[in-house]
């Protein structure tokens, strides 16, 4: 399907494939032209709070963590890079990957925050329901992550942190297994259940400041500023 459309698009929306049907003395031509494609789910977001749509580019592929469930319609995604198109209104997005839905892709977005993205959590007693990654809220609903939680995914910021630098040298297999385990231990855990009601919406005093330890690190720490800070 991938191969097809790429085909379609390059040849300006339209594509040549063999003609199964055509036999000698039929008269049926021995090629039909694809003039239209239309997917069973389309992928697309809107720009901020623009009018600009972005749609995956057909050019690169669409890296997929999870399964497209109908009952599912909204979905995080990153994407490396989005370019324009002769629509002002529409631009492609290069390097698309949907993460699954629920807790893990949301946490993968705590653990991979951009580097000049100021993180804020929403913290209900020991717990905290939502973050704010710059301007995009997560909500964690209907679970609360614990201040323990926040420590693994810390841990996992270090230890990408020091890979990506080579700072500790090359990691040993049984290393490796620790991690992998430990980080999948995080983006699989369910949490405990949310003190607040489902929806409940959140007061501004339970929105808390982060400040990044270690900034000279690729992920630095995210440490939880006092109330009011």
């Amino acid at each position: 399907g991938k191969v097809l459309f790429a085909l379609f698009q390059s040849n300006r929306r339209k594509v040549a494939l063999p003609n199964v049907n055509a036999k000698p003395g039929t008269g049926l031509s021995d090629e039909i032209t694809v003039a239209g494609l239309q997917c069973a789910r389309e992928i697309g977001w809107q720009l901020g709070e623009s009018a600009v749509k972005v749609m995956p580019s057909w050019r690169t592929t669409v890296g997929s963590l999870c399964e497209f469930e109908a009952a599912i319609s909204h979905r995080f995604a990153s994407t490396l890079s989005v370019l324009g198109t002769q629509n002002e209104n529409q631009v492609r997005a290069q390097g698309v990957t949907v993460l699954p839905a629920g807790v893990f892709g949301k946490v993968l977005q705590l653990i991979f925050t951009p580097p000049d993205a100021a993180v804020r959590l929403c913290v209900r007693g020991d717990q905290f329901t939502a973050c704010t990654v710059g301007a995009s809220m997560v909500s964690f609903e209907p679970v609360a992550l614990s201040f323990r939680d926040l420590e693994a995914v810390n841990w996992v910021r270090k230890v990408v942190s020091e890979a990506i630098s080579g700072e500790k040298g090359r990691l040993g297999d049984d290393q490796v297994q620790v991690i992998v385990g430990h980080l999948m231990s995080v983006l699989m855990r369910q949490g405990e259940a949310d003190k607040g009601k489902k929806g409940e919406a959140r007061d501004k005093s339970e929105w808390r400041k982060t400040e990044l330890v270690g900034f000279e690190a690729y992920l630095p720490e995210i440490k939880v500023l006092e109330a009011g800070a």
